[in-house]
């Protein structure tokens, strides 16, 4: 299966989204902030990044706009539950995110935005 990496600074949803895309197969690696996520992404290259925008410094949109710069094929699910969440999701868009999730949103809302990311890594032409 993949690799996905998950950054979020609440630790109970981090876990819950985790938990989830681990169930499915998926190896998961995960960060509470910025710092740690740039770190672990230069390493790992995941397939997949879960991105909250609302994060310690880089920020989410920063983080998008590296992630690119390291890897301009990065896939990027951008999620928020910021009350500017709309905004923050729709500039995340304009970024370089393949997807955004706005929360809260359910355990198979997730796994379906993430296995059609996936599939169009593995088929792009799909």
């Amino acid at each position: 299966m993949a690799k996905i990496l998950i950054v979020e600074d609440c630790s109970e949803l981090r876990e819950w989204i985790s938990e989830i895309l681990r169930r499915e197969g998926h190896e998961v690696t995960s960060s509470e902030d910025g710092d740690a996520a740039l770190r672990q992404y230069r390493v790992a290259r995941p397939d997949l990044v879960v991105l909250d925008i609302v994060i310690p410094p880089p920020d989410g949109m920063e983080l998008v706009r590296l992630f690119k710069q390291i890897d301009a094929e990065a896939s990027i699910i951008a999620i928020s539950g910021d009350p500017m969440a709309a905004d923050f999701l729709t500039l995340a868009r304009t970024w370089g995110a393949v997807a955004t999730l706005a929360k809260p949103f359910d355990g198979d809302r997730l796994r379906a935005e993430v296995d059609a990311q996936l599939s169009r890594t593995k088929n792009p032409d799909a």
